[in-house]
């Protein structure tokens, strides 16, 4: 997801000195949640609870990418 947050730079990011700044968020973000992968999958028990919480996290995903109109 953060691949594909980068691709859209130039769609979302209007001014060159807000690159930075997106791209610093972007690697924080991705820093946290590999910080968080490791125990969350562990704590899960089954493959029922895996595929919940992966649908949880694209449905999420699908929301928070912007669209441009």
């Amino acid at each position: 997801m953060a691949g594909a947050v980068t691709a859209q730079f130039p769609t979302y990011v209007n001014n060159k000195e807000d690159i930075g700044v997106v791209s610093g968020l972007i690697g924080q973000v991705t820093s946290i949640v590999c910080l968080a992968t490791p125990p969350t999958y562990f704590a899960l028990s089954g493959w029922t609870q895996y595929w919940g919480l992966s649908c949880i996290v694209l449905c999420l995903a699908a929301l928070v990418v912007p669209s441009k109109r």
